[in-house]
């Protein structure tokens, strides 16, 4: 207050003052977010320019810069987005909302306005918005309409705007809800959208909300996930749906992976009491990574050759399964059948890594353990003492967890389907159980090798296969006895030369395609006018998600921004560079602030 005595002021005149210089700020399109003395001295002449900003420079509100022009602004646009509202609230009818779509600066401002203004005027902006997204949802347009990019806009500022207001979108709430749920489904291919729709999910009904971050976490992109466990974190309580899932997401991720993100994942899960049982579950998991390193560290001291090799061995087929693309999966499947399994398996390792990790690298040690006796056999006592570490390192692989998060729900689920939680019941129904049991299995293989055209012809082929085998093992019955010794010589050294021809293909299938990708990689250059249908089509060239990966880190590390449209939608191979590109695109549209 002596200041603005001192300058012989007021209180009053100096807020007025500010509003006025705010206000011109964002309507001029010429001054932006500061201006010079002498152009507020022109604009204001009722005012004393430079007495009140003396006082807001001691007040600690505005900053003059350096310079002959003398730039004033306030220290930070926040305050510049006060004043505005002050303006808006004397004003109601000067709310721009038509620069909620096009304009940052007034969508910053208007966010503001809609927490303070009267439910009747925020309302009218909240249906405004809905309108706009509306126009999206009617003529289906995708990425290339300047309308989408327009719902973008508005979609964010709902989120923003309104996620303590939520009476103001009661006209339209059910309605937003089946437009996320839409996005979110697995047949959209468009990362981004996805992700923003799950950013809004807070202004949802709370059960709307469990399916949408269900739904969310179901698609299984890193960044989509990643946003979801953010956007439902706040939640008094979960469905056991939405536990579920949250525990499968975790439990998808490999051990480097989740050491680098449990504090993050920590400190999400401690902020609702709702989070309760999936945050033991992640504490168990952060536990099975030291039981793990304790364990394999123990198997490679006893046996570190061996154990290096069947690493090396495990890891190429995980890299193998990797190169699989789930996008290309049908026409796989159609061409050949049984890529089906495979395809199946692949599903399995990346959703359960930490379950397919322990069971490939306790076959490994059971491998080796059964071979071990020979290596210590000039050292019975010393083998004594080894066993036993031996097979307590193969129980330490064993993700223990399991027994209490999926084994224990299992057997509780059959207890009370089967025996209501009753041991004499269970006794008595033991024989139900094992005759449904082999009628189950019956069932499944009368419905895959009967009902099943293509598993019918696969069964009468190894049918006919098996015949033709069993006659000619009796029709050469003399033969074989004769030569048995040469031809189990014969047949050993095919299996060997088979195993290894298998082996090396195996790698040269594996590697071929890296090579090739990285001879492309090599050959880059800073292209300054790029379009996004020149990046679609480089990706189409890459075989391997490293490949694209190191496509989509380059154009991120050269800063390039390309131009034009998508062809029709953001490409979507279901994989990390997948992801990085949808931030990319993030950052190309300016909607990574």
């Amino acid at each position: 207050m002596d200041r603005i005595q001192k300058n012989q002021l007021t209180k009053e005149k100096v807020v007025k003052f500010s509003i006025d210089v705010s206000d011109m700020m964002l309507t001029s399109q010429t001054s932006g977010l500061e201006a010079s003395i002498s152009e507020l001295k022109a604009r204001f002449p009722n005012y004393p320019v430079e007495k009140v900003i003396d006082v807001l420079k001691y007040a600690r509100l505005g900053r003059l810069g350096s310079g002959d022009e003398n730039q004033f602004s306030f220290v930070h646009r926040r305050f510049n987005e006060y004043f505005v509202v002050r303006r808006l609230i004397e004003e109601p009818e000067r709310v721009p909302q038509d620069a909620i779509p096009t304009d940052s600066r007034w969508r910053d401002a208007l966010v503001l306005y809609c927490e303070v203004a009267e439910e009747e005027q925020a309302k009218q902006i909240a249906n405004f918005c809905w309108t706009e997204i509306r126009e999206v949802i009617d003529n289906d347009v995708d990425m290339r309409d300047p309308q989408f990019l327009r719902m973008i806009h508005c979609l964010r500022f709902i989120r923003e705007a309104f996620r303590a207001r939520i009476n103001c979108l009661e006209d339209f709430r059910g309605d937003l809800a089946a437009f996320i749920k839409k996005i979110l489904h697995k047949d959209n291919q468009n990362i981004l959208l996805q992700k923003i729709a799950v950013e809004a999910v807070g202004v949802l009904r709370d059960e709307d909300i469990d399916i949408a971050i269900t739904q969310a976490i179901a698609i299984g992109d890193p960044w989509i996930n990643e946003t979801a466990l953010r956007a439902c974190r706040h939640l008094p309580r979960i469905s056991d749906e939405l536990k579920n899932a949250i525990i499968d997401y975790i439990d998808s991720f490999g051990l480097r992976v989740l050491f680098q993100n449990k504090n993050d994942l920590l400190f999400s899960l401690k902020l609702s009491d709702g989070f309760n049982e999936v945050r033991k579950f992640l504490q168990w998991r952060i536990a099975d990574i030291y039981t793990f390193a304790i364990g394999f560290t123990i198997c490679f001291a006893l046996n570190p050759l061996a154990t290096t090799l069947l690493t090396v061995a495990f890891y190429l087929i995980k890299v193998f399964l990797e190169s699989i693309n789930i996008k290309d999966s049908s026409l796989l499947v159609r061409l050949y059948p049984p890529m089906e399994l495979l395809i199946e398996f692949q599903k399995l390792s990346l959703q359960k890594s930490r379950l397919m990790l322990g069971i490939t690298t306790i076959c490994a040690q059971l491998f080796i353990i059964l071979n071990l006796e020979n290596i210590y056999l000039h050292s019975q006592i010393l083998w004594i003492y080894i066993k036993p570490f031996h097979y307590t390192s193969i129980l330490f692989l064993f993700p223990i967890y399991y027994i209490f998060y999926y084994f224990r729900p299992l057997i509780k689920n059959i207890f009370q389907e089967f025996l209501d939680i009753n041991f004499f019941m269970f006794i008595k129904k033991i024989p139900k159980i094992i005759l449904v049991f082999i009628k189950t299995i019956l069932q499944s293989i009368y419905e895959i090798f009967f009902t099943s055209s293509k598993y019918r012809f696969y069964l009468i082929v190894l049918f006919l296969f098996y015949l033709f085998l069993a006659t000619l093992s009796i029709l050469l019955n003399d033969f074989l006895k004769k030569h048995e010794t040469i031809l189990i010589l014969i047949a050993a050294i095919i299996s060997i030369i088979g195993t290894i021809i298998i082996f090396v293909g195996l790698i040269v299938f594996i590697i071929t395609p890296y090579i090739r990708d990285w001879h492309r990689l090599r050959k880059l250059v800073r292209n300054e006018h790029l379009t996004r249908d020149d990046i679609e089509q480089q990706l189409k060239v890459y075989k391997t998600s490293w490949g694209r990966m190191g496509y989509i880190n380059f154009l991120w590390n050269q800063n390039i921004r390309p131009t034009s449209n998508w062809t029709t939608n953001l490409p979507n191979y279901k994989d990390e560079a997948s992801s990085l590109l949808a931030r990319l695109e993030e950052k190309w549209l300016g909607l990574d602030r």
